[in-house]
C-alpha cells in the first residue's frame, strides 16, 4: 500500500507524540477510518480508558447505546428519544455493535467493574466500621 509523503509524515509525528508504534497507530487510523465510513455517525473518541467509538457530536459511547437499547428491550426509538438523538444515530451503533460485539462488550464489562468497584470504595468512605 502507498501512502501520500505528507499523510505518512502525519503518522509519523501522531506516533512520537503518543509513544505508539508506528505500524500499530497506521493500522488503527484505518480500522477506525473505514468505521467511520461504515456506520455513518459513529466516530472514536480519546479517554482515560482508550479510544472508543462514540456518536459524533455527543458524549455517549456506542457501548452506552447498546446497553440502552438492551434496557428499553430492543427500542432504537425508546433509546434515541432518552438521549435525544436522532434514530439513524442509534441504528448506526447497533450496526456498529453488530460487526464488533466482542469489543464493544468487553467495553460493558470494564465499564461496570469500575462502576462497581468506584460503589465499593465510595461506600467504604461513607460508612465508617463500628467500633
Amino acid at each position: 500500500m502507498r501512502v501520500a509523503p505528507e499523510t505518512l509524515r502525519g503518522i509519523e509525528r501522531e506516533a512520537n507524540r503518543t509513544g505508539r508504534p508506528l505500524t500499530t497507530l497506521a493500522g488503527d487510523l484505518l480500522e477506525e477510518g473505514l468505521a467511520m465510513r461504515l456506520y455513518p455517525g459513529i466516530a472514536y473518541r480519546e479517554g482515560a480508558a482508550g479510544r472508543r467509538p462514540a456518536l459524533i457530536g455527543h458524549r455517549i459511547d456506542v457501548h452506552q447505546v447498546v446497553e440502552t437499547v438492551r434496557e428499553e428491550g430492543g427500542g432504537l426509538e425508546r433509546a434515541a428519544s432518552y438521549f435525544r438523538v436522532p434514530v439513524g444515530l442509534v441504528r448506526s451503533a447497533m450496526e456498529y455493535y453488530a460487526d464488533h460485539k466482542d469489543a464493544v462488550d468487553q467495553w460493558i464489562a470494564r465499564e461496570r467493574e469500575y462502576a462497581s468497584d468506584a460503589e465499593e470504595r465510595w461506600r467504604r468512605g461513607r460508612d465508617p466500621e463500628p467500633r
